[in-house]
């Protein structure tokens, strides 16, 4: 294979890969990015889990466990896979970090390669958190079903095409949610769904 049919073989894969609805990484030996599909794209855009500096991939200051982030990073060019459980500090979502390591026979490189795959899927807050939200706030059936396709990571258009709506109505549902609750984004909107499932989480634990 050479690096063409290599370069279009990934082209091809990315393409595929556009299509799941979790962030899908591949690294280097050397830690840097060489594969992203479009839901890892926005993660590092906000830097929410993982952030891309320059082209390498390291662990977003927006996460609590980043020290045991970064040492699976590093863990991950070394060869050894990983799953850690992330919490973001703002809002207090939580996902779950998967990284495993490749060794690949190319023809355009002398010798095995190995490179890294990393994916991240968000744990959505408990099913209750939303029906106590969608209870608090009165929130209609309609506005209850745009919560939790924001809560389960889904962006609008993605929530729009799950609910067989149109984009312009989500975004009036959304507009009603922030009405009725009092909040001014979705990331606030989330933080309050995140915050009342791990509540109800410890409530359960101490019980």
């Amino acid at each position: 294979m050479n690096v063409n049919n290599l370069a279009l073989r990934l082209s091809v894969s990315k393409r595929a890969l556009d299509l799941v609805n979790v962030a899908l990484l591949a690294v280097n030996a050397g830690g840097r990015l060489i594969l992203v599909n479009r839901a890892a794209a926005r993660t590092l855009r906000v830097s929410q889990w993982l952030s891309d500096h320059s082209g390498r991939l390291c662990a977003s200051p927006r996460v609590h466990e980043r020290a045991a982030l970064t040492s699976a990073l590093r863990d991950l060019r070394r060869g050894l896979a990983s799953e850690l459980r992330l919490t973001d500090r703002a809002t207090g979502q939580q996902a779950v970090l998967v990284t495993v390591p490749l060794t690949l026979a190319l023809e355009a490189v002398r010798g095995p390669t190995t490179i890294g795959l990393l994916w991240v899927m968000p744990l959505a807050p408990a099913t209750d958190s939303v029906a106590l939200i969608a209870k608090l706030y009165l929130l209609t059936p309609a506005e209850r079903r745009v919560l939790e396709q924001l809560a389960s990571e889904n962006d609008l258009g993605r929530a729009a095409e799950k609910l067989l709506v149109s984009r312009n109505t989500i975004r009036t549902q959304v507009k009603s949610l922030f009405r009725k609750t009092g909040l001014r984004s979705q990331v606030t909107l989330l933080a309050l769904a995140h915050r009342l499932a791990l509540l109800q989480d410890r409530c359960e634990k101490s019980s």
